[in-house]
């Protein structure tokens, strides 16, 4: 089921975060703490793909004034490639199609599935911004364009 995350969420999607970091072949791809991971998910709208009233996959997003921008996002990675993430995509494309924006994100230039997921999902390169992590390496700003919202299949909230 996919949802808007609430306060009780937080922990356990912090605690999500912190297990794909530690999964993660190349640790600069989720360099956030647990604080700095739950201060952004409080912070930022949540979705939230639950399994048995567990939270398998999330994505984070601002609403800006001209696009959505994701600023966080995983799956657990005993859950991963069975579609989640895409599921939540697909969630919050209809979302910006409805506000009639485009989705922005950065990712670090690494991340090659990331960077495959969004390459199928439309984003589009725009900015390469040389040595922006701690690691030297780049940040890689991608936008999807906007979408008429009838072409955005409606997932249910619940």
């Amino acid at each position: 089921m996919i949802r808007f995350a609430n306060e009780t969420d937080f922990e356990n999607l912090a605690q999500v975060y912190q297990k794909i970091a530690v999964a993660e072949k190349v640790p600069a791809v989720f360099n956030w703490n647990f604080e700095n991971a739950l201060t952004e998910l409080r912070l930022a709208k949540t979705l939230v793909y639950e399994l048995s009233e567990q939270p398998v996959s999330f994505i984070s997003y601002r609403e800006l004034v001209d696009a959505l921008e994701i600023t966080a996002l995983g799956t657990a990675p005993n859950f991963r490639r069975c579609g989640y993430l895409e599921a939540l995509l697909a969630k919050l494309s209809a979302i910006a199609a409805q506000q009639d924006k485009p989705i922005w994100l950065e990712v670090h230039e690494l991340n090659r599935a990331a960077l495959a997921l969004y390459q199928k999902w439309g984003f589009v390169l725009v900015q390469n911004r040389k040595k922006y992590y701690p690691d030297g390496a780049s940040a890689l700003v991608m936008t999807r364009e906007k979408v008429p919202s009838q072409s955005i299949c409606k997932l249910p909230l619940g």
